[in-house]
């Protein structure tokens, strides 16, 4: 089972450490912030192991199908750096930072399973975890907080597009 996704993942250089395909590859889990593909009833699920925890990408319905997203989902090219002043970076803050508290209320009211917003353009966060930072925090929270078994590591500062 997905021999051809294998073949297709060493063609550009990606060994069984960086994505593991469908419980083949090293003895071990992946390596923090490692891809994933794993068997779910039939469907084929891709995602990222960080902090010992699985965040899904995308899935798909047939070999062909998880072949062609894992290809595409590797093969994107990463958004280009944009080098911001410290006063624009300011301004976006300042748009922004009356509406932090109000959502942290939400939060705490929401409980453990917490809720979906959708994030407006050009805001600030800080992500750490994974290639894509699946831990969003809004910007300047220190790296340190949260469960302890988080290693110390710096977080991205990135905005969110329109």
């Amino acid at each position: 089972m997905l021999d051809g996704l294998r073949a297709a993942l060493n063609e550009v250089g990606l060994t069984p450490f960086d994505i593991r395909a469908a419980g083949r590859g090293p003895g071990r889990g992946p390596l923090e912030g490692a891809l994933q593909v794993r068997d779910h009833g039939g469907r084929f699920i891709l995602e990222t192991v960080d902090y010992g925890q699985a965040f899904r990408l995308l899935d798909a319905g047939s070999e062909r199908e998880i072949k062609e997203a894992v290809i595409g989902y590797v093969s994107r090219p990463l958004p280009p750096v944009r080098p911001m002043a410290r006063q624009e970076l300011d301004t976006l803050l300042g748009r922004v930072a009356g509406h932090y508290g109000n959502l942290l209320n939400d939060l705490r009211a929401a409980g453990p399973p917490g809720f979906v917003i959708d994030l407006p353009p050009q805001l600030p966060l800080d992500r750490i975890g994974a290639l894509d930072g699946v831990h969003p925090y809004p910007i300047g929270t220190p790296s340190s907080t949260g469960p302890s078994r988080r290693p110390r590591c710096v977080p991205r500062t990135t905005c969110t597009s329109s």
